[in-house]
């Protein structure tokens, strides 16, 4: 396991070295076992879904905060369906299926992103659908683009950092015909199908350790604000 690294930026972290659009992932997480802070000052983290779409992580035992910004929760946007949270230090999971917004050719919505999330076991977020990205103030949008990095994102609270662990992920779209709409959908290569053997295993994956994962440039930064 690995402490993120801490960071002022909403959008600094490490991510993927490939983007994702349409994908699978699984994570562990644990929040500081030492209790500081409180509200969104506490183990405050996320994943961020081709770097703009936040899942929400936070230390949510016993630590109330404004709805939408509880862990499980698609930020400033939807709460959790239910406040999953183990004790501060334990380690936690989240599974999340990530589908990818669809544009038109002129840059508008064909079909907006979704999100199904299970936190420890629990259903928390039914294919809820995203109403654009994560903004920390101001109403969510959306901006058409393609494929991005998965972002896990560098705490800014003063609290010990969260720790993550074993991440796991696979792209599971399809690449658009040439000339169609543009899509946010998958990762390109193999369009997200797995080689026979291990469902984690194949070029549109990235599994086991943070070796998949680097340090978030300013560039990369700039490109989704």
């Amino acid at each position: 396991p690995i402490a993120l690294p801490r960071s002022r930026s909403h959008r600094a972290g490490i991510t993927t070295k490939r983007g994702f659009g349409e994908c699978q992932v699984h994570i562990e997480f644990a929040t500081p076992a030492e209790v500081k802070g409180s509200g969104q000052g506490r183990g405050n983290s996320g994943i961020y879904f081709m770097g703009i779409y936040e899942v929400q992580v936070l230390d949510s035992y016993e630590n109330p905060t404004y709805f939408d910004g509880q862990c499980g929760s698609i930020y400033k946007q939807f709460p959790p369906l239910v406040n999953a949270c183990r004790k501060p230090g334990e380690w936690q999971t989240y599974d999340v299926v990530f589908t990818a917004p669809r544009f038109k050719a002129d840059g508008s919505v064909e079909s907006p992103g979704y999100v199904t999330a299970i936190h420890n076991g629990v259903l928390v977020q039914n294919h809820t659908a995203l109403t654009g990205f994560t903004r920390y103030i101001g109403a969510p949008s959306y901006k058409a683009n393609g494929a991005l990095p998965i972002l896990l994102q560098a705490p800014g609270d003063p609290s010990p950092p969260a720790r993550v662990r074993t991440p796991l992920g696979r792209g599971v779209g399809h690449a658009p015909a040439r000339g169609g709409p543009r899509w946010a959908g998958g990762g390109g290569g193999s369009g997200g199908c797995a080689r026979a053997g291990s469902p984690w295993s194949g070029p549109n994956m990235f599994r086991g350790t943070l070796s998949g994962f680097c340090s978030r440039s300013r560039a990369a930064r700039k490109s989704v604000r």
